[in-house]
């Protein structure tokens, strides 16, 4: 009796602390589970608060436009990165979806309206919601977490931000439990996560009807049904399945998601069966003892009654006692083992909970410095670190590879060695500075290679204050200096050029007027007078004058090419006396002409630029004195010249030579020769333009030129131009035509009264009548006095007051019929920049205008 007594109450004792260890197991691993799924959803609230307050996603909903909708989705893809979420997408306020990281997966979001899904309509309201559901689109399981988006001056929210991550972290917080049955349900029981995959989208207590129905609007776990696991409660803390099996039921609402549980159901039979198991294995040696005792007891009563049976009396006190110790000692190890048990679980988890957050900081950090590295390497400015003994720690890669160092081996780097070939630090050292001074240094260093580098230091200092190290950015702008020094010399080049434009036209105004006397003194003047043979002078030194303005205008770029037949041969022999004068006395010049004919398509005047540029160049390169030979002839380029030299088109070219004995170029000089601003000469004694202009103008005449140079050795020019096959002397000499007379009204407008009064002798020597205009103004009056007369107007573009263009508009509103010539001393360029000229391409005259030139012009537009 004493013994079954004695193992009940052993039996009561076991039983009660097994179900009280599992339902502490069961609450502990409740709690961890609830704490790790609400602490991921608060990482993810908090990157939606975050996003939804950035200016471009709130700037895009309020004015869609392409520019700010693609920068909103690389906000969107850097968000889902760092996150590691499936995808981040914005919508607007009627639920279609604007931008999204997956915009180009198959399953794109763009465009899809979920103004169905609560998490809208909550975020619309003006609250922030975290949502699980099975995705609409990628029917997969995800956990939705939204934010109302404000934009400056809406009514309420103007759209949503969403997040929608993986379950895939839930999942895992369910791995790390190995018994038991565990959920997690919506508000309306749906199971949404589970470790028995068969219950996942079942109802875990029955609901009506009419709440499927409103689940079922939502699509948040599909179209349904869901069935019931046929589980029901039978009070708070337990429940019976269909087949009658009862489970520990403990429950626990998840934080931040409210109606949301985590649900742990335990198999009561697997608690009795952790208990019963053991007591059988024990409690039947015991029985076996029992078994002896009492038949050697029964034996003992047999031989002696009374004696045994005080003797079986008091072995009962004696196991009575026993067994109560026993239990006593059992019950007290047990409670030590169980709160040992307690605190080594509390342990394991706290560690767990350590080495993870362990484990993800290291992975943040890793990936943050492999990002940092490759931002500074991608950095083209050379980045170092450097010491106090001025030694390299690091360096980006612009860096390695500009001083040329060894990363197999990194000791022993000094910047002071690298870059400049010293063994001691430089003067002025920015680095030494930054150490003494404690301040941030700059520097311009020249380095023993010619290259020209800007250095700035910044100080590293430890908790102390102190100055460790030095961060030091050194940039090449070797580049940016030659840039300055080009700028510099366009500069100059265009107020020369401007100065010599102004020339030009004072210049042209006077030969207009020199040219038309002259031309009404020949006119004047008998066919047998002596003093004809000075008026032809004056006209052929006035043609000359006229060559020197063209030439000022090639110079300073500002004359438009005028392409015409031209005998090569003639060019030379008319520019040889002023390349005598610019080659000076100490430089023989030899002319050697081909005795063929040479007419290519080109304009003179360009030509003869060509000349004086090689011509200068040819100079500088004798200044001892020398031989320059100026030779044409005529060659056929084939295909096996193209081939060896790299350059033509198969024809027949005029090629011109231009030969020195000088003191002639190396092959890297020769390689820059025609590169603008690349000069040889001394600072100031350059540009750097006449080759590079001299090869433009070459290929405006879709020729070529190439050079032939070496140390000692000359130089050699060699220019290629197309030939045509008429002679231009065709043109030159044939029968000159009579000018053509007139008999109509010119109205003259022209502020220089010399030119006006020249002009008006010519017109009126060939018939017509002449109104003359002192100015633009003056033209409009005087239009106005006499229309019915005006045949054509004759107009100065550049006057004072009025110019011609607004004097001709003006009249044109009179009469649009009227007929127009216009002319300048200025180039075509300088009077469009002043907006003078017309987009329709009026007729128009450069000054020096000959009587011939002006005449057959007014009969053209006349009869036109």
């Amino acid at each position: 009796m004493s013994t079954a007594i004695g193992g009940y109450f052993y039996y009561s004792s076991l039983k009660e602390y097994a179900f009280s260890d599992t339902y502490q197991a069961a609450e502990g691993r409740t709690k961890i589970a609830v704490d790790r799924i609400s602490s991921k959803l608060t990482e993810y609230q908090k990157a939606a608060r975050a996003a939804a307050g950035l200016k471009i996603l709130q700037t895009s909903l309020t004015g869609k436009n392409k520019n700010s909708l693609a920068e909103v989705n690389t906000v969107l893809d850097n968000f889902r990165s760092s996150l590691d979420v499936d995808v981040c997408y914005l919508m607007d306020r009627d639920g279609n979806t604007i931008a999204s990281s997956n915009r180009d997966a198959p399953d794109s979001f763009v465009d899809r309206n979920y103004s169905f899904r609560p998490y809208f309509r909550q975020a619309m309201a003006g609250s922030a919601a975290v949502y699980m559901a099975l995705g609409v689109t990628s029917q997969k399981r995800g956990i939705y977490t939204s934010h109302p988006v404000y934009s400056a001056g809406a009514d309420g929210p103007s759209g949503v931000f969403v997040i929608k991550a993986s379950i895939g972290p839930i999942e895992k917080v369910f791995s790390r439990i190995s018994d038991g049955i565990f959920l997690m349900t919506d508000p309306h029981g749906i199971i949404f996560a589970s470790n028995r995959n068969e219950w996942l989208y079942h109802v875990l207590w029955k609901i009506p009807p009419e709440e499927a129905s409103e689940i079922a609007k939502t699509q948040q776990f599909g179209e349904g049904p869901w069935g019931w696991t046929g589980i029901t409660r039978k009070d708070a803390d337990h429940a019976v399945d269909k087949s009658g099996v009862t489970y520990m039921v403990h429950q626990m609402e998840i934080t931040n998601s409210p109606g949301w549980n985590f649900i742990y159901l335990w198999d009561i039979r697997a608690i009795s069966e952790k208990l019963i198991n053991p007591l059988l294995r024990t409690a039947g040696y015991i029985i076996m003892a029992l078994c002896v005792v009492i038949g050697l007891s029964v034996f003992f009563l047999y031989r002696k009654a009374n004696g045994d049976i005080i003797a079986r009396r008091l072995a009962e006190d004696k196991l009575s006692a026993a067994y109560e110790e026993l239990e006593n000692r059992v019950t007290e190890r047990t409670t030590d083992l169980n709160q040992a048990n307690r605190q080594l679980k509390a342990e394991i988890l706290e560690r767990s909970r350590m080495e993870d957050a362990l484990a993800e900081n290291e992975t943040k950090f890793r990936k943050l410095s492999q990002e940092f590295k490759a931002l500074l390497d991608a950095i083209p400015d050379n980045i170092i670190l450097q010491a106090k003994d001025f030694s390299v720690i690091w360096a980006n890669h612009s860096a390695v590879m500009d001083l040329k160092m060894d990363t197999s081996s990194p000791d022993g780097h000094y910047c002071y060695t690298l870059r400049h070939e010293r063994t001691s630090p430089c003067e002025n050292c920015p680095v030494e500075k930054t150490f003494l001074t404690e301040n941030p240094e700059s520097a311009e260093i020249k380095t023993p290679d010619g290259r020209t580098w800007e250095m700035r230091t910044v100080p590293v200092k430890n908790d102390e204050g102190e100055v460790i190290n030095v961060i030091k950015v050194v940039r090449n702008i070797t580049e940016h200096r030659k840039l300055e020094e080009q700028l510099r010399h366009a500069q100059k080049m265009e107020a020369v050029g401007t100065l010599t434009g102004g020339i030009a036209h004072d210049f042209n105004n006077i030969l207009t007027a020199i040219i038309n006397y002259a031309n009404l003194l020949k006119i004047k003047t008998k066919m047998d007078d002596p003093l004809l043979h000075y008026v032809d002078q004056i006209l052929s030194i006035t043609q000359r004058g006229a060559n020197i303005t063209q030439s000022l205008l090639a110079f300073s770029r500002k004359q438009v090419m005028t392409l015409r037949e031209t005998d090569i041969n003639r060019t030379i022999e008319n520019a040889a006396k002023f390349l005598r004068r610019l080659i000076g006395e100490t430089i023989e010049l030899r002319i050697k002409c081909a005795g063929e004919n040479l007419t290519v398509l080109a304009d003179p005047n360009q030509i003869e630029q060509v000349l004086f540029n090689l011509a200068t160049n040819a100079r500088d390169a004798m200044p001892e004195g020398g031989i320059l030979v100026v030779k044409t002839g005529n060659m056929e380029i084939e295909r096996e010249f193209i081939r060896k030299h790299g350059f033509g088109l198969p024809g027949r070219y005029a090629m011109i030579s231009v030969a020195d004995n000088g003191a002639g170029m190396d092959e890297e000089t020769v390689k820059k020769i025609f590169e603008p601003f690349f000069t040889t000469k001394e600072t100031g004694k350059g540009t750097g333009l006449g080759l590079a202009i001299s090869y433009g103008i070459v290929k405006q005449h879709n020729g070529y030129i190439k050079v032939h140079s070496g140390p000692g050795k000359g130089t050699v020019f060699k220019i290629y131009l197309p030939l045509i096959n008429k002679k231009a002397e065709d043109l030159e000499h044939g029968e000159t035509a009579p000018l053509p007379m007139g008999a109509e009204t010119v109205l003259l407008a022209e502020d220089e009264a010399e030119v006006r009064e020249a002009m008006r002798g010519i017109l009126q020597e060939y018939g017509y009548a002449v109104i003359e205009a002192a100015n633009g103004q003056d033209a409009v009056e005087k239009f106005m006095e006499n229309r019915d007369r005006i045949h054509v107007l004759l107009l100065d573009m550049v006057m004072p007051g009025k110019n011609g263009r607004e004097a001709y508009q003006e009249i044109k509103k009179i009469s649009p019929d009227v007929k127009a010539v216009f002319m300048s001393g200025y180039a075509p360029d300088i009077i469009n920049t002043g907006g003078i000229l017309f987009d329709d391409s009026p007729t128009f005259l450069s000054k020096p205008v000959s009587p011939d030139v002006l005449l057959k012009t007014l009969r053209q537009v006349l009869e036109g």
